[in-house]
């Protein structure tokens, strides 16, 4: 195989556990919006912008039909922020889970960008 392959620091979440997790939050007070026909969640903070809640999870994410992520996006007080440990703030995927496009925030605003390549098939 040629090229380079992204692999991300942590299994991506599917469908199933991500609501899972959401409607846990959402039962400890957080505010958790879950939209279960277009499989989307949103988490808001205290003051009603975007917020990661503490335990990481990201404020924003969207699943394809079959349950893989589509997009997963984290917040600090409404801005894209990249969270601790080098991952990215925004993250979008094919639907066979490989990244679409890769980049990194801080306050909202972008500092990187890396776009892969559709898999072999996809277009």
């Amino acid at each position: 195989m040629t090229g380079r392959m992204w692999v991300p620091e942590a299994p991506l979440p599917t469908w199933e556990d991500a609501l899972a997790h959401a409607k846990m939050l959402r039962e400890r007070g957080v505010d958790v919006s879950i939209d279960e026909r277009l499989k989307w969640i949103l988490i808001r903070g205290t003051d009603g912008e975007r917020h990661d809640p503490d335990d990481g999870t990201p404020a924003s994410q969207c699943f394809h039909p079959d349950g893989t992520p589509m997009w997963i996006s984290h917040y600090t007080d409404g801005w894209r922020h990249d969270p601790a440990g080098g991952t990215p703030a925004f993250q979008w995927f094919y639907s066979d889970g490989a990244p679409m496009t890769i980049s990194h925030w801080t306050n909202g605003k972008l500092v990187s960008e890396e776009s892969f390549p559709p898999p072999t098939g996809e277009a």
